[in-house]
Parts: C-alpha cells; sequence; structure tokens
C-alpha cells in the first residue's frame, strides 16, 4: 500500500509544460494563417502519397534468359503465300493480319542505294528455315533476319596471259570480273540481296527474375504488362508465373513499326537526314526491311505503383513488371560472316603456301534486321516507418514556420494595431513590477478577506458554508436581468448555478487555498471529502496566495529580495575597493615623484619603503 501510495504521490508532481498562446482577433490573420496551413498540408499529402516518401526504394537486380522461334502453324503458309504474291498485300493467320512480301515481282520498291560502295539493286526472296533467322547474341539479346547481302568470289592467282572477262559458276551463272582486281589475283563477284520471308511470323520467349538487397528471396515470372515506351497503356498482359511470349508481329504492333515501309513512312518525329539515299535515292531512306532497326525491351520492376509517378494509389507491395518496348530505325547488321567453299584434299584452298595469294570460293553472307536488346531495372519500395515519421515531422516544422510568418505579419504589417500586437505577442516582464502587482494584489486580498471573514463568525477563517454564501451571492443572482430573461428556464440554467453547483465550486476553493489538503493530496492520499472540508478554514496567508497566485509568490518574493540584496552588497564592496585602489595609485605616484627627486639628490630610498 506504500508503494501504491509514493506511486501516486510521483504521479501527481509530474508536470507538463507548453507555450502559451495569444488568440488576435483579426480575420486577415486568420485568413494568412489557413492558407499558409492548407498549403503546408497540401504539400505533405502530395509528398506522401505521391512522392512516396514514406518508402525506402532500391533499384531491384534483375536476370534474363531468352529464345526465338517460329510459329509453325503460319511460318510456311506465309512463305507460300509470299512465293506467289506479285503486288503487297495484308492476310490474315489465325485471325492476325500479316504484311506479305511479293517475292512474285513488285519487289523494286526494296531496292536502294546508300552510297557508291553500298548498292542494293539485285532483291530477291529466301525462304530460311527459322533457326537461320533467328541469332542469340553473346550479351543476351536477339537478331532476327529480315534481309541477306550474300557475295560469292572467286579468287585465283592471276595467270601468264591475264584474268579471263568473266567465269561461269557451276550452277551456270556467268559473272564478269571485278573491278577492284589487283594485279596479282583475279577476283570475281556475285551479290544477291535476299529478302527473308516469314520473319513476322517468329516469337521470343522471355524468362525474368529479380532480387532485392532487403529481400534476396528471387521472385521468378511477375505479372508483366507488355506498354509502349511513354505509354500506360496495357497492350499485353502476362499474369504471374508466366513467361513473356511475343510474336515479332506483336512486337512491330506495339512499336508502331511496319516493316514494308520506308523509315521516314514510320510513325514519330524522327529526323532520317543522314539515312537518305544516294543517286536516285537520295530523297529517300531505304525500307525498314532491308535496312533493319533496332528494338529496346526494358524490363522494369516495380511496386505501391511507383511506375506512375502521378498517380495518388498507394497500391500494394507485391511486386509487378512493366515491359516497355521502343523502336530505334537505323541500319541494323549482325556484321560479315565468312566462310570458305574448300576441298579437304586441297592446301592451297583459300590461301596459296608458296605464295599466300588467295584462291578458291569465298561466301560473305551480310544479315540485317531487327536486334532487340533486352534489359531490366525498375523500383522498389519498401515501406519505412522512419520515413513516414520523417514526412510528418517536415510537416509540423513548416507548420512553425507558417506560425512565424503569421507573428512578423502581425507585428510589422497592420499600422497602429501591430503595435497592440506586438505587445500582446510579445509580453514584457519586469521583476518590479511583477513584486509591486503582487503587493498591491495582497492589500486588495486582506481587504476581501476580511470582508468574508466578517458575515459569520469574526476571526475564524474563511470555512466551507461562508464560501458557498459567497458563490450564491455572485453566480445565484439574476440581479440586473429583465423579466423576459429571467422568464426563459433555458436561460436561466445557462447564466446561472444551482445551490449545489455553487457549493461544489465553493469546495475547489477550499481544496487549493488549505495547505494541509493539499499536502495530503501530494502525499498519494485521497482528497477530502466535503464533510472533512467543512471543519477546516482558509487563513490570510492562504487566501493572499489564491488571490496572487500568477507569477510570484511569498516564497518567490523572499528569494528576489534576498538576491537584489546581495546583488546591493557586492556592488557596494565593488565600489569601495575600486575607490580604495584608486588612492593606492594616487599614494604610489605621489611617492614615485618624491623618490625621483631624492634619487637625484643621492639619497637613497626605495620605492617599497615610500
Amino acid at each position: 500500500m506504500e508503494f501504491a501510495q509514493r506511486l501516486t504521490a510521483f504521479s501527481r508532481s509530474m508536470v507538463y509544460h507548453t507555450p502559451k498562446y495569444a488568440s488576435i482577433m483579426d480575420w486577415r490573420l486568420a485568413t494568412l494563417n489557413y492558407a499558409l496551413r492548407l498549403i503546408i498540408a497540401i504539400y505533405v499529402f502530395l509528398d506522401i502519397f505521391k512522392k512516396n516518401s514514406y518508402l525506402e526504394t532500391e533499384v531491384p537486380m534483375g536476370r534474363v534468359s531468352n529464345w526465338g522461334s517460329a510459329n509453325k502453324t503460319t511460318y510456311l503458309p506465309a512463305q507460300e503465300a509470299s512465293f506467289t504474291t506479285k503486288t503487297p498485300y495484308r492476310r490474315s493467320f489465325d485471325g492476325i493480319d500479316y504484311s506479305t512480301v511479293p517475292c512474285a515481282g513488285g519487289l523494286e520498291n526494296y531496292t536502294f542505294e546508300f552510297d557508291e560502295d553500298r548498292s542494293y539493286k539485285k532483291v530477291s526472296c529466301a525462304y530460311l528455315e527459322a533457326e537461320e533467322l533467328i541469332k542469340v547474341e553473346p550479351t543476351g539479346g536477339l537478331f532476327f533476319v529480315t534481309h541477306l547481302t550474300e557475295t560469292v568470289s572467286l579468287r585465283a592467282p592471276k595467270p601468264k596471259g591475264g584474268c579471263d572477262d568473266s567465269i561461269t559458276l557451276p550452277g551456270g551463272d556467268q559473272i564478269s570480273l571485278s573491278p577492284a582486281t589487283s594485279d596479282m589475283i583475279c577476283s570475281y563477284k556475285k551479290i544477291v540481296d535476299w529478302l527473308t520471308v516469314g520473319t513476322e511470323h517468329t516469337y521470343i520467349v522471355i524468362e525474368h527474375e529479380f532480387e532485392t538487397v532487403k529481400n534476396p528471396q528471387q521472385i521468378v515470372n511477375p505479372l508483366t504488362k507488355v506498354r509502349r515506351l511513354r505509354n500506360n497503356t496495357d497492350i499485353v498482359t502476362f499474369k504471374d508465373g508466366e513467361k513473356i511470349k511475343l510474336s515479332m508481329a506483336q512486337i512491330l504492333e506495339v512499336a508502331q513499326i511496319d516493316l514494308d515501309q520506308r523509315y521516314e513512312d514510320q510513325p514519330g518525329e524522327s529526323d532520317f537526314a543522314n539515312l537518305k539515299g544516294y543517286g536516285s535515292y537520295e530523297n529517300l531512306t531505304p525500307m525498314t526491311r532491308l535496312a533493319g532497326l533496332r528494338i529496346n525491351m526494358n524490363i522494369k520492376y516495380y511496386n505501391y505503383h511507383l511506375d506512375n509517378p502521378n498517380s495518388f494509389k498507394v497500391g500494394s507491395r507485391i511486386p509487378y513488371a512493366i515491359l516497355e518496348i521502343s523502336p530505334f530505325l537505323t541500319w541494323t547488321s549482325r556484321g560479315q560472316q565468312i566462310t570458305y567453299r574448300s576441298d579437304p584434299g586441297k592446301l592451297n584452298d583459300p590461301i596459296r603456301l608458296d605464295n599466300g595469294l588467295p584462291e578458291g570460293y569465298m561466301l560473305n553472307t551480310h544479315p540485317y534486321g531487327i536486334h532487340i536488346d533486352i534489359s531490366s531495372s525498375g523500383i522498389i519500395g519498401h515501406f519505412n516507418i522512419f520515413y513516414l515519421v520523417n514526412a510528418l515531422v517536415t510537416g509540423l516544422v513548416l507548420l512553425g514556420v507558417a506560425q512565424t510568418i503569421c507573428d512578423l505579419v502581425a507585428k510589422y504589417k497592420f499600422g497602429t494595431k501591430s503595435k497592440i500586437y506586438y505587445r500582446k505577442i510579445m509580453e514584457k516582464v519586469d521583476f518590479e513590477r511583477e513584486a509591486a502587482k503582487y503587493a498591491l494584489q495582497g492589500i486588495l486580498a486582506t481587504e476581501e478577506y476580511r470582508r468574508v471573514d466578517h458575515k459569520m463568525v469574526k476571526g475564524d477563517g474563511i470555512t466551507l458554508n461562508e464560501l458557498t454564501n459567497e458563490m450564491k451571492e455572485t453566480f445565484c443572482s439574476a440581479d440586473g436581468m429583465g423579466e423576459e430573461t429571467v422568464g426563459q428556464e433555458r436561460n436561466v440554467d445557462k447564466l446561472l448555478l444551482t445551490d449545489d453547483e455553487c457549493r461544489v465550486l465553493a469546495m475547489y476553493i477550499m481544496r487549493a487555498g488549505d495547505r494541509n489538503a493539499k499536502e495530503r493530496f501530494a502525499r498519494g492520499l485521497p482528497r477530502c471529502t466535503v464533510e472533512e472540508m467543512g471543519h477546516r478554514s482558509i487563513d490570510l496567508a492562504e487566501w493572499t496566495e489564491l488571490m496572487t497566485g500568477d507569477v510570484m509568490d511569498v516564497q518567490m518574493v523572499k528569494d528576489c529580495v534576498k538576491m537584489d540584496a546581495d546583488d546591493y552588497t557586492t556592488r557596494i564592496r565593488k565600489q569601495k575597493h575600486v575607490r580604495r585602489a584608486s588612492d593606492q595609485r594616487e599614494v604610489f605616484n605621489i611617492a614615485a615623484s618624491f623618490s625621483n627627486a631624492e634619487v637625484k639628490s643621492d639619497v637613497g630610498i626605495s620605492r617599497r619603503q615610500v
């Protein structure tokens, strides 16, 4: 029980300090204050829900594996359709429209001449297997061939009689001597540009996964949405756990690319001045199927709707992926691939052992097409309570700034009113004035004490009954009220107190004034009851303390008077010390003058002796 009492006493001694505010009745200041607070509230709201300042973000580490193949149901039918087509048109396969290359005629639109060295005049169709069109790059990308420049070369040492003007290949084709032939060898070349048919009927499969530093567990094939770059429309969606599988036709549709249109006819704003041709093609760009293009596929991992910075949705912590597809139109090649038609028994093919000159057939295939570069990035967020608290604290600090701005406006921007506002906000405290106010309040309290004490029993102090009568005279009296006001019951209940309420109010005064009751409550004991307070009374010292209990009390007055007296004594001592030191310096100067005079007269006397 003693411990509980001590704990109760300790809890009653605990206090909370808060600043004191002044309410200024001015609509201009109120409007400014509300406006600033509203702006700050909007800022904090945007900072938390739009900038997601409550999230700790990091870039995920993604890994991608991919491969390509052909659609077996449409690849061969598309080649057969192109074989007999003479004019370009679109044909439906499995409910999807595809461009059909006019291999039976009309390929003159695909010819092009880029400069003197690169000319694509002899264009034909090639019907290759899907495996011949798809190449997985060492960097992880994929290359799909749409155009293949094939160069068949025959080289031989130059005979004594000179090079023949032309030769006949084993297939029956006759080719002429190359004009770039040197004096040592004879070179013959046959160049054919093949448009590979069926590229749109291939597809790509992507398996992807990622992990983060905070969550090292691998997340494989999350929900994936396919979009065009800088577009929030979901074109294709793959469920959680499902691999990404897109046909080339779908990829080109998302990228808004038509292989059978020239670069300048593709949608979008690009400058193709450096890609225009030579001679009769100086105002044209090449066909996309002939020159190729690059397609960037960036898999970005997000959660909490971090992919859309303009969204106010909080979203889920479950991650998802956004596959953004963007094209880049430029000549795209996989580089030359050279092979030799060598005879195993002929060691001089392709280079003669005796003189190092080339000899034999050489096949140079230079593929152009669609290079798909696949990368991964994104932003993954993790809820952090400290980040949220930091955002809220920032808002509270800014609210203090708003109050400071309003205070400055109130003190300096409203003319004469600002002087009044300034004094109210910056209340001055003067010790002597506070002490004087305390003394005058004590004098008035003494007169009031004697008036109340003399009403019932003189000299016994102010009792509970005396206080109750005073409360009734003050708060239960209808003096000055009109008959109409007194006649309305709701007005009486609102403006006046009942007898019981007056007695309770008197009880509050007794508890606040009686020092024994306050000490009892501070020790953790229950408050005095009405019966106990009925046998107690408030003396003059307790009454004065109640009436003057603002800034100063008796003990503080004693401490202040003692401190003031000590300061006065110290100041007097310092003045005496200064006066004594001044007198000593004057004596010292007089002695020094005498000393100098006597030294001159050969009378030795030290300054210390003087």
